[in-house]
């Protein structure tokens, strides 16, 4: 959407703000979109521009937006190799390599998820006003699996508010060294950042509430197949989890892992090679944002990982 937008309020619509009307007028527009338009002087009415959200429609007869262009990414298309597993005009749904960042940072804005999406999803058009795709959730650079890709504002916005209310089920699969925490369990508590350690998260006294279900699905001591379901999603979650368990991810050293520990000295050359942590996000299941239809997705591992769990558990 860009060009002049006049709207015509109705009798209805007097005494309303003007964010909450424009929401409702334009579906496709987030209500924080809105208040970034007329933070930059983009909204103007028949009573003069509007400077603030909470300005009311009294004795207005017509609004008009002025919606820029989306700005150009800076980041540059890259024709990385991804698996693309299903797509439309809203979404897509991909299979993050192990090993590649999610997002550029401003130290290195190539090699990412977000340079391959550039190059290979030619229909992605501007999310929150800049030329990128909409990602909507991430995984660790250390992990490999599924991600659902927003296309436009609005399916980014739908997504997003399901993540929020927590209609998304995320299914990972690990392998983990050290103790059995048994058939099945949850791991609960406050997270945030180490307070020494500023690359890790932590169980802390205060923090923001996290919540991973998890269930053993082989075992072979020290080894333990675990299938985890992160109800809340925050960073390095699972991995925190389990380093609190005594069960940290296998090649996991930032949250516990010893490889003095390993007790398969035959696939060390796997092991060695492999350029991530034995965690994968492997199924994802959600209601698409437009159509609502049940979507549920599953990938397979990565072949160093999927040889490491048979040898281990068979």
């Amino acid at each position: 959407m860009s060009g002049h937008l006049r709207i015509l309020p109705g009798p209805e619509d007097q005494e309303k703000r003007i964010d909450l009307f424009l929401a409702e007028r334009l579906p496709d527009l987030s209500r924080t979109r809105i208040q970034d338009l007329i933070a930059h002087g983009q909204i103007h009415t028949s009573a003069g521009p509007v400077r603030k959200a909470n300005f009311r429609l009294r004795n207005v007869s017509w609004v008009e937006i002025q919606m820029p262009p989306p700005t150009a990414s800076l980041i540059r298309p890259e024709p990385h190799s991804i698996e693309i597993l299903y797509q439309d005009q809203d979404i897509a749904v991909v299979v993050k390599p192990v090993g590649m960042p999610t997002h550029p940072t401003p130290s290195r804005t190539s090699g990412t998820l977000v340079n391959a999406l550039l190059f290979h999803l030619k229909d992605l058009s501007g999310v929150g006003g800049v030329l990128r795709p909409g990602i909507v959730h991430r995984l660790d650079q250390v992990t490999s699996g599924l991600l659902v890709v927003a296309k436009h504002t609005r399916s980014h916005e739908l997504l997003a508010d399901l993540f929020r209310k927590r209609l998304v089920r995320k299914t990972y699969r690990a392998i983990c060294l050290g103790a059995d925490p048994g058939a099945e369990g949850v791991v609960e508590g406050a997270l945030g950042r180490h307070p020494t350690r500023r690359r890790k998260m932590a169980l802390l006294p205060a923090g923001r509430h996290s919540l991973t279900q998890f269930a053993r699905a082989a075992a072979r001591a020290p080894l333990v197949g675990l299938l985890l379901h992160p109800v809340t999603g925050r960073t390095h979650q699972i991995r925190v989890h389990l380093e609190s368990l005594r069960c940290p991810i296998v090649l996991d050293t930032l949250y516990g892992y010893d490889p003095k520990r390993w007790p398969l000295p035959a696939l060390n050359p796997l092991l060695r090679d492999y350029p991530g942590i034995l965690l994968h996000a492997e199924r994802l299941e959600f209601t698409h944002p437009t159509s609502r239809e049940a979507m549920s997705f599953t990938a397979e591992a990565p072949e160093a990982f999927r040889r490491v769990w048979n040898e281990a558990f068979s």
